[in-house]
């Protein structure tokens, strides 16, 4: 089985990407278009089978002409199933994404530990994130309507609710078990700890 995970930016995509690896034993292929990737690769993936993969809208293939939208597309006809994954809350999600970059760099095990964001954070940049976010956003959208394949909201995955989590492992259509999931995206694991502060 092939899955493929197409994200945004702090929407929990490690996280599922493991979650699903570990539960259905595939190996699992992070973000090898990202260019600051110690494995970067082009396209086509050198894995061919029984692995998931988790790739940023916004990170496209060098080898690769056509727009993120366009690629990812055609790129997940070739997979057995693939989720789409968002976050509806634009505002904790440039948050996020600025604490991550501001305090962590690119491509480090920080990325991925928890935090608090102290008062004494400034979020100068905030507006310029915040374009940013909106427009991949909207990029996700348009590729979930040309692709028929719905988005799964951040918010629902790692809500704690029971019934909206079934819900999203009946829309993959893969064979999931509630009870095994759950160990992986129980809120309490969620990286931030504290309140926004916009």
């Amino acid at each position: 089985m092939k899955v493929l995970i197409i994200a945004l930016p702090r929407t929990g995509s490690t996280t599922l990407m493991k979650a699903l690896g570990s539960i259905l034993n595939l190996k699992t292929v992070n973000e090898p278009y990202y260019e600051h990737n110690p494995n970067l690769q082009t396209y086509p993936l050198k894995e061919k089978d029984s692995f998931i993969e988790k790739s940023m809208l916004n990170h496209l293939p060098s080898n690769i002409k056509e727009s993120n939208i366009h690629f990812f597309s055609r790129y997940s006809k070739e997979f057995d199933k693939t989720i789409l994954l968002g976050r509806r809350d634009l505002d904790a999600m440039t948050e996020s994404f600025m604490y991550a970059l501001n305090t962590n760099g690119i491509w480090t095990k920080g990325w991925h530990d928890t935090y608090v964001i102290k008062d004494s954070f400034k979020l100068e940049e905030f507006k310029q994130h915040r374009k940013k976010v909106e427009k991949w956003m909207s990029n996700i959208k348009k590729l979930s309507e040309i692709s028929s394949i719905p988005i799964t909201w951040y918010e629902d995955l790692y809500s704690g609710n029971k019934d909206l989590v079934l819900n999203l492992i009946k829309s993959w259509k893969l064979p999931l078990d509630y009870n095994y999931l759950k160990v992986f995206i129980d809120p309490v694991k969620k990286y931030r700890k504290s309140n926004t502060l916009v």
